[in-house]
C-alpha cells in the first residue's frame, strides 16, 4: 500500500504504466515504508497492477528506515511493496547514499537492498565513502555532504615526514608523507577513495526481535585507492580519548570491519602510507602544583636543628 500525490497524474492500465507530475510524492505505509519524490515520477506496473519499477527524474530523493538516497535520477526496482534495488546517477549533482553512519558519493551508484536492507553498494567514478564515529558525532542528525564530498588530500607540504617509513614514490610521484595534509583530518571521520568502490553489508538481528539492520562488513577501493582511518591506542592516550591515524595509498585497498570499526586493512600495488601517533595527554598541572605546594609546606614546617 502507498499514498501518492502530484499536480497531475496519468494512468494507462493497458500498458501497465503510470506517471505523476508537479511536485509528485510517493509514501509507502508500515514500518518498512519508503518515501520518494522528484520532478517527474514514472511507474511500471505488473499485470496485477502492482508497482515493480519507479523512475524519479529531477531532484530525486528516496528514503527508508535505514537509508537515504539523493540524485538527479533514481531508478528503483520494487517487489511486494519494498525497494529491492536502487540505481542513481546525474549530471548536475553527484548521487549520494547514506546508511547509518556511512555516506557514499560517486558519479553513479548501484545499491542492492533485498527486503529493503542494504546488502551491496557499487560506486563508480571518483567514489568516496565516509564513516563517522557515532560517539564523536552523537549530536549530528544528518550527514554534512559538503564534508563528505570535499577533497581532503590535496598536495600541500603541511606535515609529518618524520612519521613515514622510507618508500619509493613510484607512480604516485611524491611519497605519502609529503602529500598527506592535516586538512585530511576532519574530526573522527574515516574515509576511503577510489576510481570505484564496493561496500558489502551484513544483516544483523538481535535477540530482542527488533527490526534487522545493515552493518558494513567489507569495503574495497579499486584504482587510485586512498584510505584514512583511526587506530585505537593501547596506552594512556587511549584513556584520554586520543587515537592514531593511518593514511594509505595503493592500487587496491581492502578493509574489513566489525561493529563499524576497522579490523584489517590490506593495501595492494604501489603501496605506501604514513602513520601519525596520537598526541600524548598533557601533564596534570593541577597535581604537579599540589605536589609542589605540599613539599614547600613540609620544608617550612620542618623543625630547626639544634645548634652545637
Amino acid at each position: 500500500d502507498l499514498a501518492a500525490r502530484g499536480d497531475s497524474a496519468h494512468l494507462d492500465l493497458g500498458h501497465n504504466a503510470a506517471a505523476l507530475l508537479g511536485s509528485p510524492v510517493v509514501n509507502g505505509t508500515g514500518a518498512d515504508a519508503y518515501h520518494l519524490r522528484g520532478d517527474l515520477l514514472t511507474f511500471a506496473l505488473t499485470p496485477q497492477h502492482e508497482i515493480r519499477r519507479v523512475l524519479s527524474s529531477g531532484h530525486a530523493a528516496a528514503s527508508g528506515a535505514e537509508w537515504q538516497l539523493d540524485a538527479d535520477t533514481l531508478d528503483l526496482a520494487l517487489d511486494s511493496g519494498k525497494v529491492q534495488r536502487a540505481q542513481a546517477w546525474g549530471h548536475g549533482r553527484r548521487p549520494n547514499a547514506v546508511s547509518g553512519t556511512h555516506t557514499i558519493v560517486a558519479d553513479s551508484l548501484d545499491i542492492h537492498m533485498p527486503g529493503q536492507l542494504v546488502r551491496l553498494v557499487w560506486a563508480w567514478g571518483n567514489a568516496r565513502m565516509v564513516t563517522r564515529d557515532t560517539l564523536a558525532t552523537r549530536a549530528a542528525t544528518r550527514t554534512t555532504l559538503a564534508r563528505a564530498t570535499a577533497t581532503r588530500d590535496t598536495v600541500v607540504r603541511d606535515t609529518v615526514s618524520r612519521h613515514a617509513p622510507p618508500t619509493d614514490s613510484g607512480a604516485w610521484g611524491a611519497p605519502a608523507s609529503e602529500t598527506f595534509t592535516r586538512g585530511a583530518l576532519v574530526g573522527d571521520e574515516d574515509w576511503l577513495l577510489g576510481d570505484s568502490l564496493r561496500a558489502d553489508f551484513a544483516v544483523r538481528r538481535d535477540s530482542a526481535g527488533a527490526r534487522p539492520k545493515s552493518e558494513l562488513e567489507h569495503l574495497t577501493s579499486f584504482g587510485s585507492a586512498r584510505a584514512l582511518y583511526h587506530v585505537e591506542s593501547a596506552d594512556s592516550a587511549r584513556v584520554a580519548g586520543r587515537r592514531g591515524v593511518n593514511y594509505s595509498r595503493g592500487l587496491r585497498i581492502d578493509i574489513a570491519t566489525r561493529g563499524s570499526k576497522v579490523e584489517t586493512v590490506d593495501v595492494v600495488g604501489q603501496a605506501d602510507g604514513v602513520y601519525l601517533e596520537p598526541i600524548p595527554p598533557p601533564p596534570d598541572t593541577t597535581r604537579a602544583a599540589a605536589d609542589s605546594a605540599h613539599h614547600a609546606a613540609a620544608g617550612t614546617l620542618q623543625a630547626p636543628k639544634p645548634k652545637p
